[in-house]
């Protein structure tokens, strides 16, 4: 008869927590959010022109609250030899097209910037980009070359 008072009682609880977690809670609708600092650029994307050979195009997503960005290019994978910066990329200037030295591995990195908020942290691209020269024609004609007869 303990027993059954007890397992009774439990049960009620049990059924009572249960009932209660049903109960629909509203809560407000996150529709702006307020960060300290800018997003990160993401999908970060660098193409070399095959026509040209040494134009390359590079290209991120833009976030609504970066005013410009910072993109630093590098001619080596340790990213020391800085081979072109540009502190002031607009985000209507995305994707940013330039002209690189030709045969040259290149790598990149991006940061978002606003005067009303921190700097964002560095986007590093995970890969490389890779200019080369174009070649001409690698059979010329000879002017002095003969035709010889049709059959």
């Amino acid at each position: 008869m303990k027993y059954s008072n007890i397992l009774k009682s439990v049960f009620i609880a049990v059924f009572a927590i249960g009932a209660a977690s049903c109960a629909q809670k509203e809560f407000a609708e996150v529709t702006d959010m307020n960060l300290a600092r800018c997003l990160q650029p993401q999908n970060l994307e660098a193409r070399v022109n095959n026509a040209t050979g040494d134009d390359v195009t590079f290209s991120w997503d833009v976030n609504k609250d970066a005013e410009t960005f910072h993109l630093v290019v590098y001619s080596d994978e340790a990213m020391s030899a800085v081979a072109l910066e540009d502190e002031n990329v607009l985000p209507d200037g995305v994707p940013y097209k330039v002209k690189l030295p030709a045969d040259t591995q290149y790598y990149f990195k991006v940061q978002a910037l606003s005067e009303k908020r921190e700097a964002s942290s560095w986007a590093v691209f995970d890969g490389s980009v890779k200019t080369f020269a174009v070649k001409d024609n690698l059979f010329p004609k000879s002017p002095h070359a003969r035709r010889l007869p049709s059959r």
